[in-house]
């Protein structure tokens, strides 16, 4: 985090030094159609997640140690405003909520919420990405009701606690 704010405070430094004390305008034309404003950390916000994605990968599997037992595979991507799958410190949510079919309103009542996941650590953080696939991977142990669907619930909190959410709908084997 120190490492992150250290990088933040020196682009706007520099930026602040090669932008100068006045204006830049051409020759005889007027001030302000010319003024060019160097503004790093808007600059920097376009890099930071503005939404999550739960992706279609997201399914229930049996766990290979275990074959009785089961979790879910679940894959998650944070979009910059570029539309660009990145990886950010965020801290992460999970929720499973029972899906009732034919309705308007098809979350039902929470079956689970598991522990958050902090991946604010760098090697923590480093622990859940995925390069293939330029998204977060997690597993995390439920035992479904067989041929029952689900809608799993995914919250992004990060740096500045802004909350991302998105949710799938996932089929019991």
């Amino acid at each position: 985090m120190k490492k992150m704010l250290f990088k933040m405070l020196l682009c706007v430094t520099v930026g602040l030094f090669f932008s100068g004390c006045e204006p830049l305008t051409s020759q005889g034309g007027d001030a302000d159609s010319d003024i060019r404003i160097f503004d790093s950390l808007s600059i920097l916000k376009r890099y930071t997640p503005t939404s999550v994605t739960v992706m279609p990968l997201t399914k229930f599997e049996e766990t290979s140690s275990q074959p009785s037992q089961t979790h879910i595979h679940i894959y998650v991507g944070l979009i910059d405003a570029y539309g660009t799958q990145i990886k950010s410190p965020s801290t992460f949510r999970f929720e499973l909520y029972e899906k009732i079919a034919l309705s308007t309103q098809p979350k039902g009542s929470r079956i689970v919420m598991w522990p958050d996941m902090d991946l604010n650590d760098p090697k923590v953080n480093n622990k859940y990405w995925s390069d293939f696939f330029r998204a977060y991977e997690f597993r995390l142990a439920f035992e479904p009701k067989q041929g029952k669907s689900y809608i799993l619930q995914v919250t992004a909190i990060n740096s500045d606690s802004k909350r991302l959410t998105d949710e799938i709908t996932i089929d019991a084997p």
